[in-house]
């Protein structure tokens, strides 16, 4: 597994800021090569680590190509084999942390990525908050990352369907009991870690929409697991300062 390992490091390397590169790997079949590593029999946690970094190489930016990479990813199975690694090394705290980092960019502003990282590992990434309470950088990106899967385009209208699939996710968020990962995560470190802090009220700011078709539910969940102050507090925060708050946890 070293040739494996030491292959998709110097992947994610090369492609962590070239477009060029970026390009190259998707159409030379490089992302069925980084899912093939992750599922081959006996692949270990480093492969698992370096595979995310390198998914995660091919879509941190803003360009169509990363965007373009987006949707290769999705068709090549990405998705199922980075939440399949995840639950295999469940007790590793840099395999966890690799899945959540590579999870981030892939869903973001993308409602088709948000439903399938949904489906394919929502539960995961809830088991992972449980798992690791004591990791801030877990705890930080397993929160912006449940608030990437609800966040819809910023700045722009939501395309035809996106309402709907974001309160999909809200609800699914709500049987997973995210409100309660929410304020246990506020409780713990609120004081202590700014970035677990602005991460949660991510969460929450995203989480209690009023527009949405969920919003009532959201706020009674986020009421009983504790959360009042806080869910009152976004529920009266400017959009400006919204926005503030989603982007600072990016």
């Amino acid at each position: 597994m070293d040739v494996h390992q030491s292959s998709l490091e110097s992947l994610a390397r090369l492609a962590w800021s070239d477009d060029e590169v970026r390009e190259a790997v998707a159409a030379g079949g490089g992302i069925r090569g980084i899912v093939d590593a992750l599922n081959a029999p006996g692949s270990d946690d480093g492969v698992a680590c370096n595979a995310c970094l390198a998914l995660m190489s091919l879509v941190r930016g803003e360009s169509e190509v990363c965007q373009s990479n987006q949707w290769h990813i999705a068709k090549a199975g990405a998705v199922e084999a980075v939440a399949a690694a995840m639950r295999r090394f469940r007790g590793s705290v840099m395999v966890q942390l690799s899945v959540l980092l590579a999870f981030i960019p892939l869903a973001l502003e993308n409602a088709m990525m948000q439903a399938h990282i949904t489906q394919e590992a929502l539960r995961d990434i809830v088991i992972a908050l449980d798992l690791h309470p004591g990791e801030v950088d877990i705890q930080t990106k397993g929160l912006v990352l449940l608030g990437v899967l609800i966040q819809a385009l910023v700045g722009a209208r939501p395309a035809a369907g996106d309402d709907a699939v974001h309160d999909a996710i809200r609800q699914r968020e709500l049987e997973e009991g995210v409100p309660s990962r929410v304020v246990g995560a506020l409780a713990a470190y609120g004081g202590d870690s700014d970035d677990v802090l602005w991460a949660a009220l991510f969460v929450l700011a995203v989480l209690i929409r009023d527009n949405s078709a969920v919003f009532g539910a959201a706020a009674v969940a986020v009421a009983r697991a504790g959360g009042l102050q806080w869910g009152g507090w976004v529920s009266r925060t400017e959009p400006a300062w919204m926005h503030k708050i989603e982007r600072r946890s990016l």
